[in-house]
């Protein structure tokens, strides 16, 4: 299985205005930089809850059909499509051959009926789905609290922090997000 992110949120789960707001911060000198923060918090919470937040698409790719084929990312908004290389071209799969369980967190397919042409190529069954919440209002408060403590945080030591990829975790507020975590996906 292979996972790639091909659409990134175009908004984030808290705002500069209401992350300024949380801070009591008026000026617009360190926008940026908080921009930023944001960013960096609301992926390192997505990485530690194993969770898509804002709507996101993504490509899934499997080696094979199987019965059972799991969308990781969750909350599933939409599938896009769902196809098989088979050898040649790229071509949809019938509706009536799986079964999407978007009910379940993570969503799955389910194979009804297995077509008969499928290349064995590496890659050769291709699914396109979106993930996360419908928008910042539907997310759970306790994520968005996670994500403005940790701003906060690293806003206030930010001389002492280095910021890179991943932010570094707060242990005292990963509470807020425990529950939120999907493990083995």
């Amino acid at each position: 299985m292979k996972l790639r992110q091909t659409i990134a949120p175009v908004a984030p789960p808290v705002t500069l205005a209401e992350m300024k707001a949380h801070l009591y911060i008026l000026h617009d000198r360190d926008d940026l930089m908080i921009t930023s923060m944001i960013f960096q918090a609301t992926q390192s919470a997505e990485i530690d809850m194993n969770r898509q937040i804002m709507p996101a698409t993504y490509e899934l790719y499997f080696d094979a059909l199987s019965t059972e084929m799991v969308l990781p990312r969750p909350p599933f908004i939409s599938l896009e499509s769902f196809q098989i290389f088979d050898g040649e071209a790229w071509n949809d799969v019938d509706p009536l051959d799986y079964l999407l369980d978007d009910k379940g967190e993570p969503a799955a397919l389910y194979m009804r009926n297995f077509p008969g042409e499928i290349s064995s190529d590496r890659n050769s069954v291709k699914v396109v789905y979106k993930a996360g919440w419908e928008d910042a209002t539907k997310v759970p408060e306790p994520i968005k609290a996670w994500i403005k403590i940790q701003v906060s945080t690293f806003y206030e030591h930010r001389d002492e922090f280095v910021l890179n990829a991943t932010v570094n975790k707060l242990p005292h507020v990963d509470g807020l997000i425990q529950r939120y975590r999907i493990h083995n996906v």
